[in-house]
């Protein structure tokens, strides 16, 4: 009777070790299936946004004048490859709004915004955005001098609850950076593109005439 009785307690002992490993087991494989789910979708994530920092690079390096155009601040762009036939067929362009990337069944929402920058006179090393979201072209709050050849490029990424932003720069490194002469002898004309056909005045000046020279 005793060995019976002790069988049995061996036994229950034995069911609850196996109940308690079970569950742990359990435990750990739930946290290790999340924890490789939530790495699988952040490098997702990621890949998502160095995409966009590729497009935006690719946009920039093709006419700086297409960074120029865009809004800056927070108004909200994504990348897209540009429809054929057209101008920009197969070719990286900036359009308004976010965008929705369905991904191994997750939907992530992309998007990208554009802001002016200022830099230290001195040293050249960015200070930070301009003024109101890097909408302006002032650089009260961050000091230095507004800098016309680089922009900022806020890239984000979200998707079930979680977020991924992160920034890098694109700077006019091969497009040419063309001031206009002051003909009044006091200064030049804001930096624009060289395309861009602007005139200094001051008085006993004409603007608009034509100049020929022999």
């Amino acid at each position: 009777m005793f060995n019976r009785g002790q069988s049995l307690l061996e036994l229950l002992v034995v069911i609850g070790v196996i109940a308690v490993v079970g569950t742990v087991g359990a435990q750990v494989f739930y946290v290790g299936a999340r924890t490789q789910k939530i790495s699988a979708e952040r490098e997702t994530g990621l890949r998502l946004i160095e995409e966009t920092f590729e497009a935006a690079r690719n946009v920039a390096d093709a006419d700086w004048q297409n960074m120029v155009a865009i809004t800056k601040g927070t108004t909200q762009y994504h990348p897209e490859i540009g429809s054929c036939p057209g101008a920009t067929c197969g070719q990286w362009v900036i359009t308004l709004n976010s965008e929705n990337v369905a991904l191994n069944g997750i939907t992530y929402t992309r998007s990208l915004t554009v802001q002016n920058v200022c830099r230290d006179a001195s040293t050249r090393n960015i200070t930070g955005a301009t003024d109101t979201g890097g909408s302006t072209t002032a650089c009260t709050a961050s000091g230095g001098a507004y800098d016309a050849s680089t922009h900022q490029i806020t890239a984000t990424v979200t998707w079930s609850g979680d977020t991924i932003s992160l920034i890098q720069y694109v700077t006019r490194w091969q497009n040419r950076a063309c001031a206009q002469a002051s003909w009044d002898s006091v200064g030049a004309g804001p930096v624009t593109g060289c395309t861009t056909t602007l005139y200094d005045s001051a008085t006993s000046l004409t603007t608009g005439a034509t100049l020929q020279i022999q």
